[in-house]
């Protein structure tokens, strides 16, 4: 839940578009993929950032269950739930309004050998799509929260113009990696996640047992992580609070040059009836990465819907 570090910047720059007259040309035609915008280091100076986070530990399916189920209390992902969280976006000086919503589905895929929970997360613009993200996460029979891979979908003014940020887990050089540890511990280290085209994410557990107030109430035994990406141009953190039973409630920046400030403003079960529309939606995403990022997507099953409702 939450972008990733370079989404912030992404956003930014997709609502000062949003505000600016562009060309017709503008975007691309579907199912066109974009060129990174981030510069990534390799060789040498890529073991030299990537070493500023804990090893990924590597991907082993026998460690994780058939059926997925992601219950780690500081980061569960239940299917059903919907986590609206409302805040803010900067760019050029100016803060724009920024709604995500994020739905834990009943679907699941099968990515490096590993079943994973599909995560359908929107972040809205003014009511508009800017990005629509398929997020894939597992909790190996440890208890830690893995991330998997993505699959996010970029919009400008509410048309599709690509998926430059696609990475699985096993493709193309990316590793999986782990998102929240079963018992944190302040001082912990993981690295979140790697692509040697895109990015790699880094987090450190920076406090237990916090009390924090968001609009939807206050909540104790929170844990508090800084995330950093070590190729980021401005070397930006976000601080992150993940409430025990919920999840993340509260993102601050720290140092970026976009920042983003977004708070926990609803938590819902969804009915049956609304879970299979997101389902749908979902789905269909899923099945456009088929084509818009083939070299990404070509060596996975597509997801199908395996899962009970159980929020």
């Amino acid at each position: 839940m939450i972008r990733k570090l370079f989404a912030g910047a992404v956003l930014a720059a997709m609502m000062a578009a949003a505000c600016t007259p562009s060309p017709s040309s503008t975007g691309q035609a579907s199912g066109a993929v974009e060129s990174p915008t981030t510069s990534v280091p390799t060789g040498a100076a890529a073991a030299r950032a990537k070493g500023d986070c804990a090893k990924i530990p590597d991907v082993v399916p026998a460690n994780f269950p058939a059926s997925p189920s992601v219950t780690n209390p500081y980061l569960p992902y239940i299917p059903g739930q919907q986590f609206i969280l409302k805040g803010t976006v900067t760019s050029g000086g100016h803060p724009y309004s920024h709604r995500i919503v994020s739905t834990t589905t009943d679907l699941t895929k099968v990515i490096d050998g590993v079943p994973v929970v599909v995560v359908y997360e929107v972040d809205l613009h003014k009511g508009v799509p800017q990005e629509s993200e398929l997020l894939f996460t597992a909790q190996d029979l440890a208890g830690s929260v893995w991330h998997v891979g993505e699959y996010p979908e970029v919009y400008e003014k509410g048309k599709f113009v690509g998926a430059p940020e696609a990475w699985l887990s096993g493709v193309g050089g990316a590793e999986a990696g782990v998102d929240m540890p079963p018992t944190p511990q302040v001082g912990d280290v993981t690295m979140q996640g790697y692509s040697p085209k895109l990015f790699w994410d880094c987090s450190r557990v920076q406090a237990v047992n916090r009390h924090r107030c968001v609009p939807t109430g206050c909540y104790d035994d929170v844990v508090l992580t800084n995330e950093w990406a070590p190729v980021a141009p401005h070397g930006g953190h976000q601080l992150k609070f993940s409430a025990q039973g919920i999840g993340t409630i509260a993102a601050l920046p720290l140092g970026e040059p976009h920042p983003e400030v977004v708070n926990l403003a609803r938590a819902t079960c969804l009915t049956p009836a609304a879970l299979a529309a997101i389902d749908k939606e979902a789905l269909a995403q899923d099945q456009r990465g088929y084509r818009v990022a083939a070299s990404v997507y070509s060596g996975s099953p597509p997801a199908e819907q395996t899962l009970s409702e159980s929020c």
